[in-house]
């Protein structure tokens, strides 16, 4: 299995020079690349880290005034611990139906988690609500209208979703199987935790600290007289898995053809968007 680092945290750092009467600027940017599906991009979920305008080339009057040199460092994260939640559901017509069905099914995942030995403490059983069921039923008379299709309370649904954290995607694969063997097949999300972030913050605005002051020692070269930094300015950001991810349709299959109204209705088969991970479009230094 392929290895992922879910945590991406970058560092953008601005060095914004003195004011210069030369008609000179040193000025750092660049451009991203990124995937292009031609994809509908309604779909598209994956960040693309660009700072904005301040990557822009400055204006005449500022190019005349001001040096800026950005630097930027991305850096990856092993988490430490991976929560996986199910949704488990059930119906029934009254609500303690509902209950013993789940129960039972709850019951027989936990059973099966044993063998992973999980510790109990790592497993959260989530309620999340239990609601009414309506269905359409044919009616003789009703209120003066003969054979009426009205909603009629016919039963309940509930939801209790497991929270379930391991230390690796192998362990969290694990606890998968084991609920498919019990016919549980809805998982709601993916979750990473690391307790080490803010340390790696302060590791990431370092190494942007110092690609800045590498490229100042270039750039800069060209004065006679090395002008003083003024203002410094920083962002960092986390990026969690999911915002990583590329979602789009295939519409590779000819979309337009020739149609009458006395053809017979074309119905088009259904088309799971597809997803990959994408990554973060970065313009890191190191």
């Amino acid at each position: 299995m392929t290895q992922r680092f879910p945590f991406v945290a970058l560092s953008l750092t601005f060095v914004l020079g003195t004011q210069m009467m030369s008609q000179a600027c040193a000025q750092g940017f660049g451009g991203s690349g990124g995937y292009n599906s031609g994809a509908n991009s309604k779909y598209e979920t994956t960040y693309e880290w660009a700072p904005g305008t301040d990557d822009n080339p400055l204006d005449p009057e500022s190019a005349l005034s001001v040096i800026k040199i950005t630097g930027t460092a991305e850096q990856r994260i092993v988490p430490e611990q991976i929560r996986v939640v199910f949704a488990l559901t059930s119906e029934g017509e009254t609500a303690e139906e509902c209950r013993k069905l789940l129960t039972t099914r709850i019951d027989g995942v936990m059973t099966d988690w044993k063998s992973l030995n999980i510790p109990a403490e790592n497993i959260v059983e989530d309620f999340i609500s239990v609601l009414p069921r309506y269905g359409w039923r044919l009616s003789e008379e009703f209120e003066g209208w003969s054979k009426v299709r009205l909603q009629k309370h016919v039963g309940y649904r509930m939801q209790i979703n497991l929270h379930v954290a391991v230390k690796t995607e192998a362990d969290a694969m694990a606890t998968i199987d084991r609920a498919f063997r019990q016919g549980q097949a809805e998982i709601v999300t993916f979750d990473y935790w690391s307790s080490d972030l803010d340390r790696q913050k302060e590791t990431v605005r370092a190494s942007a600290l110092a690609a800045a002051k590498k490229k100042a020692d270039t750039l800069l070269a060209i004065f006679d007289e090395r002008p003083q930094a003024v203002n410094v300015q920083e962002s960092t950001a986390v990026f969690f898995p999911h915002s990583l991810y590329k979602t789009y349709e295939n519409v590779l299959e000819q979309e337009v053809m020739n149609y009458s109204s006395d053809d017979p209705p074309l119905i088009k088969a259904y088309r799971p968007k597809m997803t990959f991970f994408h990554g973060l479009s970065s313009r890191a230094d190191t």
